[in-house]
């Protein structure tokens, strides 16, 4: 593309300097006005500027000031007048006129001063471009350094999680980016967390696997840059359609930890409108992988804490548990009930068919539990052939119809039910409530408790609730 020279001259009519420019196959744009100058030398619009002064430079000085603060820095001035003094050319110097000719002068110097103007220019604009690059790159690498020891630090999944998706979006400067978390259990992928347009319209959305790019990617545990989703066959439109989003470039990195494949990071669309390229997917592969090995430690340190809260034979919650929950409902004032349970003639089981068929009856009885109790409600062992269900929220007569359904599934319940085996048992319930009833966690316990021996002493197989003459 040829070079463009915005030439200011004062003259109402064209003289030589255009048609000089011309001639040498650069285009011209002619302005007499400051004003229509601003607009003709600003980036893009021209390469170099001509001032053409009919006089000397000495009475054009404050023109010359204001055309340089006007123009755009990397446009070098070429000015050509009659005649100029040694003090008017001193100060010209000092506002970085380098290419002075007075009238007459050869056409060839013209035509250099404008080459070196174009070569200063596009050197410039290189040397900008370059210094991006630059400050872009230890813009990444900071980041990265900076997640790094975020991810060495921290111990929560969510915290882990959050900072990859902030960094990731950031580092290749994307319009849209998701986080997918695998399901091991249901085999499919799910939105974790959506950054952009639409975001509340994808986070939980469940991807079946093998769906689109992000499926791809997740079931070959392989990284994949799409520079074109249009071209590519394996592009999933409906999340386009359900969203109004526009999807044209993705990167989808599978996070991945000795083959175990634990989501996947995808961006989509850079914000200048270009494509990501392999440098867009090293830097994400670098971060993922670094995430990959800390989010697998957190997963374990989260399963390990989470075994120390579990009952090994039920798997149920343990004592450890419901301390903790004691005090974290005392302290915010929570309210509960607590059903107590004791099974009825348990002893006989063990007795006449060995502790063998004994903890078969336990796991069997916790299991029916577990089916009972809804979300965010508890069930743990207390010891032998002991349980307790914690109901957050839950009032009296609420308690009691979990306890009705307890005694109605175990009427026709067999435990055991094999070899020959078949047992029936019953079980007593004590209920009580924080803080309605109790000032504490363990005294709700006391009170259960006391009110399931009410039980036992009236013949077994029954419910009742604390009060003040148990």
């Amino acid at each position: 593309m040829s070079e463009t020279v915005a030439i200011f001259t004062e003259k109402k009519e064209l003289y030589a300097i255009p048609l000089i420019v011309s001639k040498h196959g650069y285009r011209t744009h002619i302005v007499n006005t400051l004003k229509d100058f601003k607009g003709a030398a600003q980036r893009g619009k021209a390469q170099a500027v001509i001032l053409d002064l009919d006089t000397g430079l000495d009475e054009h000085l404050e023109l010359l000031e204001r055309i340089i603060r006007e123009k755009d820095p990397a446009i070098s001035v070429i000015v050509i007048a009659r005649e100029t003094s040694l003090k008017a050319l001193r100060r010209a110097m000092q506002l970085g006129i380098r290419f002075f000719l007075t009238r007459p002068f050869p056409e060839r110097e013209l035509i250099e001063a404008l080459e070196k103007s174009f070569f200063q220019y596009h050197l410039e604009r290189e040397n900008e471009t370059l210094l991006e690059k630059l400050n872009r790159k230890v813009y990444q690498l900071n980041l990265l350094n900076e997640t790094a020891k975020m991810l060495n630090s921290s111990l929560k999944l969510d915290d882990i999680l959050l900072k990859l998706m902030q960094n990731a979006g950031e580092l290749v400067n994307a319009e849209a980016w998701t986080l997918f978390m695998y399901n091991k259990e249901k085999n499919v992928l799910v939105f974790k967390y959506v950054v952009g347009e639409a975001s509340d319209k994808l986070t939980g959305v469940e991807l079946p696997w093998g769906t689109g790019i992000v499926g791809w990617a997740a079931a070959n545990r392989q990284s994949i840059l799409v520079k074109d989703t249009g071209k590519d066959e394996r592009f999933f439109k409906k999340i386009d359609k359900k969203t109004k989003f526009t999807t044209k470039s993705v990167i989808c990195v599978p996070i991945v930890y000795r083959d175990d494949l634990l989501g996947v990071v995808e961006v989509i669309n850079k914000q200048d409108g270009s494509a990501f390229d392999e440098e867009d997917l090293n830097i994400l592969e670098i971060l993922v992988e670094d995430a990959a090995i800390s989010i697998k430690n957190t997963y374990l340190l989260e399963e390990t804490y989470t075994l120390t809260l579990l009952d090994h034979l039920t798997r149920l919650y343990n004592l450890r548990k419901l301390n903790g929950l004691f005090l974290e409902f005392q302290e915010e004032n929570r309210p509960f009930s607590l059903l107590f349970m004791d099974l009825d003639n348990f002893k006989s089981v063990n007795d006449n068919y060995g502790h063998q068929y004994g903890s078969t009856t336990l796991i069997e009885f916790a299991e029916l539990l577990k089916k009972i109790i809804d979300k965010g409600e508890y069930g743990f062992r207390y010891g032998g052939d002991e349980f307790i269900l914690l109901l957050p929220e839950k009032g009296i007569e609420e308690a009691r119809a979990y306890a009705d359904r307890i005694h109605e599934c175990l009427r026709t319940y067999k435990f055991i039910n094999k070899d020959g085996i078949a047992v029936t048992l019953s079980v007593s319930i004590g209920i009580s409530r924080f803080p309605s009833l109790s000032t504490s966690g363990q005294e709700v316990l006391f009170q259960a408790d006391r009110a399931m021996y009410s039980v036992k002493r009236k013949g077994k197989n029954g419910t009742a609730l604390f009060h003040k003459n148990l």
